[in-house]
């Protein structure tokens, strides 16, 4: 559903006709994600499949003779009945039109399946090396570290680039790293060689979600309960279901957002709000007890029960919240 996000995204873009006819689809696809794939028989599942495939085909070729290539960081943490999809797709030698897929994963997942196909062609990387930290902080942000500090941070970071991306994020959060403009940053070094490295990118969510107050707490733990990703509106309502007034509801998400806990994706249909990565939701969700992750269903069931009353949204989504 991502993929066909954003190739939808693309085509509306270039003010391709074609994709308004996609918008209902997609809409429809987006509603109907907890299920897709999970229904009884596997024709069924093949029905569901073939919406996005016939979509994604469909767009892509609209938008020739240009070429659609995809690039996807970390393919092996996506849910297997998408990695059956994609290699199924690929495997099929009588599809003329589709996108292009530039794709990493770590070998002995279900990738394998869609790494054994004819169209796949298999390239070994490495991952995060101590000599990628000296790169990335000597001549990316000019800032001269001991050797040993680096070789921590790439041990740390068990080859994922993600453990750096984390780490500055804690950084700015702890004022250690500081935007003097859009190509320039500073560094305070002392306090960067005194900080704790976390262990890992989730033990340094968790360390900057200590920091939050109830409120962003509680709006991240909507955002992550929803799944996919939020419109501002929407956030806004639920966490004044809640008991928040408009101003403080609205301070809190611009604090996400600039604590680097949310993206914010502005579209001509709206602004919308997502985690910054899957790593995240599964700490915020980690932290929520059963009686609390109920309400937070009720509150957004609530919410998807008055828009369904209004006719502006269907009632298996309320459904979904309000059945747990």
């Amino acid at each position: 559903l991502q993929i066909l996000r954003e190739t939808l995204a693309i085509a509306e873009s270039r003010e391709i006709e074609m994709h308004g006819r996609f918008k209902p689809l997609l809409s429809m696809l987006a509603r109907l994600a907890p299920w897709i794939g999970h229904t009884k028989s596997a024709e069924e599942r093949e029905v569901e499949f073939n919406w996005i495939r016939l979509a994604l085909e469909q767009l892509v070729g609209s938008m020739a003779p240009d070429h659609v290539v995809f690039v996807v960081e970390d393919l092996h943490h996506a849910d297997e009945l998408s990695l059956t999809f994609l290699s199924k797709w690929f495997d099929n030698t009588d599809v003329n039109v589709r996108p292009s897929m530039v794709a990493t994963a770590t070998t002995g997942h279900h990738t394998d399946a869609l790494a054994a196909n004819t169209g796949c062609e298999l390239m070994e990387t490495h991952g995060l090396r101590r000599e990628d930290v000296e790169y990335f902080f000597k001549q990316r942000l000019g800032v001269d570290v001991p050797e040993q500090w680096m070789e921590q941070v790439a041990t740390l970071s068990l080859g994922n680039p993600a453990y750096v991306q984390e780490l500055c994020r804690h950084f700015i959060d702890a004022k250690i790293l500081t935007r003097q403009s859009s190509i320039k940053w500073a560094v305070k070094v002392d306090e960067l060689l005194k900080f704790q490295l976390p262990k890992g990118q989730k033990e340094s969510l968790r360390r900057r979600l200590k920091s939050l107050g109830e409120i962003g707490a509680e709006a991240l733990e909507l955002v992550a309960t929803m799944d996919d990703r939020a419109e501002w509106a929407v956030l806004r309502k639920l966490l004044l279901a809640g008991g928040e007034t408009v101003e403080n509801a609205e301070k809190t998400i611009e604090l996400l957002i600039w604590r680097h806990f949310l993206y914010l994706d502005l579209e001509q249909s709206g602004r919308y709000l997502r985690l910054v990565d899957n790593q995240l939701r599964d700490v915020i969700l980690s932290r929520v007890n059963p009686e609390w992750a109920r309400a937070l269903h009720r509150r957004i069931g609530d919410r998807e029960r008055k828009n369904w009353m209004a006719g502006t949204s269907p009632p298996d989504l309320a459904a979904r919240h309000l059945d747990i």
